[in-house]
């Protein structure tokens, strides 16, 4: 069944079909993700469908009424599989990208925000995961920086201090070309990095495309960042 609702959720159709019925979609889904110990690939294929209808302005509301945000961080900060970790990271991404979640959050500057910094300490992974989550992670911390508490706070978080350790250990061809402009963004010195950023762009151009086309690539990621400075 949960390979169903994922595929049927994978078109266009399916997806317009979910909003029309959105409180009982997810009415449906959420409790069995977050209520019970399910089978790999049954949390995997529910994870991928809510991350596909999450592309919805009105489903991401939905979501971050619930709580799923919360969730889905603490979810990341276990171990799971290269897929359910995939589709988990491209939900976050859209959640954040929410401009409700600013109105709420920006009151707020030790809530769950928070929380996801703590995954820029992990290890970079391996092979197809060591690009993939880089580019993830690096575009969900970009995104929390559009609120400007969090911007505001981020040396008191210590996230400052993260991302430059990350970025002088130089492990990561990605986070050397990301990290600088994600630090030039709390110092306030984002235009100086233009040709960096372009440079970036490029870069993540290859990330893996079911993230690339359910997730904003990192410099349209900017420009949105850039429009919520005055909400928050």
């Amino acid at each position: 069944m949960a390979r169903l609702i994922n595929t049927i959720v994978s078109f266009p159709a399916g997806r317009e079909y979910f909003t029309n019925h959105l409180r009982l979609f997810l009415s449906t889904v959420v409790p069995v993700l977050r209520g019970r110990r399910l089978p790999s690939s049954t949390q995997e294929q529910l994870i991928a469908s809510l991350q596909k209808a999450s592309v919805r302005q009105s489903c991401q509301r939905e979501l971050l009424q619930c709580g799923m945000l919360e969730w889905v961080v603490n979810f990341l900060e276990s171990r799971n599989s290269l897929y359910a970790t995939e589709y988990a990271c491209a939900l976050a991404i859209n959640l954040s990208l929410n401009v409700s979640l600013y109105l709420i959050e920006s009151s707020e500057p030790d809530s769950v925000m928070f929380k996801s910094w703590e995954l820029k300490k992990e290890t970079h992974g391996v092979g197809y995961f060591k690009d993939l989550s880089c580019s993830l992670y690096n575009a969900m911390t970009l995104v929390w920086l559009g609120c400007s508490r969090v911007r505001l706070r981020a040396k008191e978080t210590r996230l400052y201090d993260v991302l430059r350790t990350r970025y002088l250990k130089k492990l990561c061809p990605l986070c050397d070309l990301h990290v600088p402009y994600l630090l030039a963004v709390i110092s306030g010195g984002v235009k100086q990095l233009e040709k960096h950023q372009q440079k970036s762009l490029r870069e993540l151009q290859h990330m893996p495309s079911r993230c690339f086309r359910s997730s904003l690539p990192f410099q349209l990621v900017s420009n949105y960042q850039q429009k919520l400075h005055s909400i928050c």
